[in-house]
């Protein structure tokens, strides 16, 4: 198995020493299993890990985790996807627990339930979120790809060709310069253009797990386990 980094770009790195610091479990972390790291817009760092949700002031460590007598915390501890929508907005994605949306003035927990049923996340493992430039959150699932309006909470289906679902299991998303939605998953690569309803699709016969990253000036890039000949730069 090969991995692919098709483009990588270091800006100001150069003729500099780079020095790193360790966080780990010993400093406060619930855990050294990391899969999403976020900065919010007050500088709040927040760590999602394999054991519940991080939250870091630069000293001191929250941490959130699920409690079964509490109906407002984390619905599970495995937190795989953070998001900061452009309100603002904490939206916290996790492995069983569907999506969370942070409610900060009361430190709790809003849940969006998980059914495989249109109005309902489609799956309640959720593995990224963005917003598009209408401000809609796009969550992606391992059963497809949900809409949520962020004022009502209202959850739809992204529909690939007007009227079906896309339930293909997702993996990550990202909105480019260009306002298109790029859909990381389990089969290739695919691309959706709101602005014209077009939707393509970059999948080989022999595909695999697709990463993507942002690029310059909103550019997507992707690191693939592929052969050379089966990827590109996007």
């Amino acid at each position: 198995m090969i991995f692919l980094v098709l483009q990588v770009v270091f800006y100001g790195a150069e003729g500099q020493n780079l020095n790193f610091s360790r966080l780990n479990s010993n400093d406060g972390l619930s855990s050294n299993t990391i899969y999403d790291i976020l900065k919010d817009h007050s500088g709040l760092m927040w760590f999602a890990t394999e054991d519940g949700l991080n939250r870091f002031d630069g000293s001191h460590y929250a941490v959130y985790r699920n409690h079964p007598d509490d109906s407002s915390s984390l619905q599970a501890n495995e937190v795989l996807a953070l998001h900061e929508d452009k309100a603002g907005n904490l939206w916290v994605g996790t492995g069983g627990g569907s999506l969370s949306l942070y409610d900060r003035k009361l430190d709790r927990f809003i849940h969006l339930k998980a059914r495989d049923t249109r109005g309902f996340i489609r799956n309640n493992v959720i593995k990224s979120i963005e917003s598009d430039f209408k401000g809609r959150i796009w969550v992606a699932t391992f059963n497809g790809v949900n809409i949520v309006d962020p004022r009502t909470l209202q959850v739809t289906d992204f529909l690939f060709n007007g009227k079906d679902p896309f339930k293909i299991s997702t993996l990550c998303l990202f909105e480019d310069s260009r306002q298109r939605i790029w859909i990381g998953t389990n089969e290739g690569l695919f691309v959706y253009n709101p602005k014209d309803g077009m939707f393509s699709g970059y999948v080989q016969n022999h595909c695999c797990p697709i990463k993507l990253l942002k690029g310059r000036l909103g550019r997507p890039f992707f690191i693939a386990c592929s052969l050379p000949q089966q990827t590109g730069y996007l």
